[in-house]
């Protein structure tokens, strides 16, 4: 585990994939309790988990991810942000819900977010090989 973290709207564990991808493991609150930014976009935290409740919540016995289980969001890292966002907003009708700081964060249907973009890396970074690890 390389991470955790209350987002305001989810509780989150981070783990690294042997291809060291990584993998974001998390439960959304109920939506009513998701802050709204002025903007209308999603205010997005990190505060620390409250790993004592959620040993209480926990179930010992595991029998599987839960048949409702989906994928519910994915970071990217982009080179180009304003690019990115040309073509996730424009092309693909994504809507804004968080801007800023090297980052974006888009969604359909109001979710807090099911692509989130990101230059944290650094900018200007060359393309990686074609034989690089990650989503092709």
């Amino acid at each position: 585990m390389d991470g955790a973290a209350n987002h305001q709207y989810s509780d989150a564990l981070y783990l690294t994939d042997p291809d060291g991808n990584c993998i974001e493991i998390y439960v959304d609150m109920p939506p009513k309790k998701w802050e709204r930014t002025k903007d209308v976009g999603y205010e997005g935290v990190s505060y620390p988990i409250d790993f004592e409740k959620l040993v209480e919540e926990a179930n010992p016995s595991w029998t599987g991810l839960p048949d409702n289980t989906r994928i519910g969001h994915m970071h990217l890292q982009a080179a180009e942000l304003e690019i990115t966002e040309q073509f996730y907003v424009e092309g693909l009708g994504f809507t804004i819900t968080s801007k800023g700081n090297g980052s974006l964060f888009l969604s359909k249907d109001n979710y807090h977010h099911h692509v989130a973009l990101n230059k944290w890396s650094g900018t200007g970074l060359p393309a990686p090989p074609s034989n690089s690890r990650g989503l092709k």
